[in-house]
């Protein structure tokens, strides 16, 4: 079975070369509600996330995930360039990135969290 690769928005130019670098994994990309309403169905293996998404924030998204039991083992990678808001959440994201980030930062990182 293949595993499941949730993208929520993310301000990266680069984001269209990440699916090939996610070698072999389903990956999809969305508004961070729609990516809510995704989580209800898939359980994705990793979730990169920007924290300033329109609609609903990134927190929100990241509270989600980490207060559903099904979800809760997710990996997630947080990308932001709040400094202050990266430092809180440390102990709820697996990884938390200031931006800019580079595609093969981001392709390394989150190829380590797939293993």
């Amino acid at each position: 079975m293949r595993r499941a690769l949730l993208l929520s928005m993310l301000a990266l130019p680069l984001l269209g070369r990440l699916p090939a670098a996610a070698q072999g994994m389903e990956s999809g990309l969305a508004a961070s509600d729609a990516a809510l309403a995704r989580l209800e169905t898939v359980t994705p293996h990793l979730v990169i996330l920007d924290l300033h998404l329109p609609r609903v924030p990134g927190t929100k998204v990241l509270e989600h995930i980490r207060a559903t039991p099904r979800l809760a083992g997710i990996k997630v990678i947080i990308a932001t360039a709040d400094s202050r808001l990266a430092d809180t959440l440390h102990n709820d994201a697996d990884i938390v990135l200031l931006k800019p980030i580079g595609f093969n930062q981001l392709r390394d990182l989150a190829g380590r969290l797939a293993k």
